[in-house]
């Protein structure tokens, strides 16, 4: 039998105390360990990644929610394979009867914060509600932190309004 890396050991432990307090829906488990093996595939080593998970109730129903951050995930030797030249993408999964989740909101973003409830994503240009025109160079488009609302009657999760919109610092 061969003994398992010392690496994917140390990940699995990390991963496994930082989320212990509740076990992972099957559906988030399965994205962190397929983003675990193609980290290893790419030759990398995967780290502690902490807050790549969050866990928040964000449709107010007492349940918690799960957020997968991949901008956070931790890949020694293969830094931007998941998050690019910077952010990441975020993916809300509502909870649902027994130990699944379902998926409910998914966008790119250059961070998260969570206050009270509601996550707030990094993003920019017109989620700012800033006009873009084709020609804008990247560097002059705005950045903003802008909230996530959960919207009851559709049971939808999406952006709040533009008048919610916070300055980026």
């Amino acid at each position: 039998m061969r003994a398992a890396p010392v690496f994917t050991i140390c990940f699995v432990l990390a991963l496994s105390s930082a989320l212990a307090a509740q076990p992972l829906p099957s559906r988030v488990r399965a994205i962190v360990n397929a983003m675990n093996a193609d980290c290893q595939t790419a030759g990398g080593k995967p780290g502690a990644s902490p807050g790549m998970v969050s866990i928040v109730d964000v449709d107010g129903d007492g349940r918690d929610d799960h957020v997968i951050y991949t901008g956070a995930f931790e890949c020694e030797g293969a830094e931007s394979l998941f998050s690019g030249a910077g952010g990441g993408s975020v993916q809300v999964f509502l909870s649902a009867a027994g130990a699944d989740a379902k998926p409910a909101f998914e966008h790119g973003a250059e961070g998260i914060r969570l206050e009270q409830r509601r996550l707030w994503l990094a993003v920019g240009g017109p989620l700012c509600g800033q006009k873009v025109t084709e020609d804008m160079p990247r560097s002059e488009m705005q950045a903003c932190w802008r909230p996530l609302q959960w919207n009851a009657g559709r049971k939808t999760l999406d952006f709040g309004p533009l008048s919610s919109v916070r300055p980026y610092k």
